[in-house]
């Protein structure tokens, strides 16, 4: 949990525009950046990393957007979850499609919607699976949300740099990322 913005997230403050992602539109395309880079060598993959860091950051066109109301959660493990989630770019489809990628496993994403507003029992296992994506030890995140810790899922660590660096990448950076041979 080093990264200032998700400290912010965890502190309840709002993250400003200069720590949150740069796209909105952006989020969604981080499956399919996932998706290209499984399908690479661990050489290729740190030279897609290597290359998403060379990357110059584009200009802000406008600020990064409030959440919208199905997004704003309650107080709780499961709200402040989603919440760190979306500091990760990504909006409830493209968390089913990014969690299938990294744990294996797939919940249909207005469960995820569910976890973020407590009507959806977080479990040990799914906070595992939360780790996993977030780049978080799930022992901290346990600490952080009181919730028993499961064993840690067995996601590469690679997914989870790379979910995190895509959210200073525009829309039109993904896609050619994404679709780089």
């Amino acid at each position: 949990m080093s990264h200032p913005a998700d400290l912010l997230v965890i502190a309840g403050a709002d993250v400003p525009d200069d720590l949150a992602p740069l796209d909105p539109k952006a989020g969604s395309l981080v499956p399919a950046l996932l998706r290209h880079a499984g399908a690479l060598p661990p050489a290729g993959r740190d030279a897609l990393s290597a290359l998403i860091a060379s990357l110059p950051q584009r200009p802000r066109d406008a600020p990064y957007p409030p959440p919208r109301a199905f997004e704003r959660y309650p107080p709780g493990p499961g709200g402040l979850l989603m919440r760190l989630v979306r500091n990760r770019n990504l909006g409830w489809a493209a968390t089913a499609q990014t969690f299938l990628l990294v744990t294996g496993r797939y919940w249909s994403a207005a469960t995820y919607g569910g976890v973020g507003r407590g009507t959806v029992p977080l479990t040990p296992d799914l906070q595992s699976d939360f780790a996993a994506v977030l780049g978080i030890p799930v022992d901290r995140l346990a600490a952080t949300t009181g919730v028993p810790a499961a064993p840690p899922n067995p996601a590469p660590a690679w997914m989870a740099e790379l979910i995190w660096d895509a959210r200073r990448l525009s829309a039109a950076q993904l896609r050619r990322l994404a679709r780089a041979g």
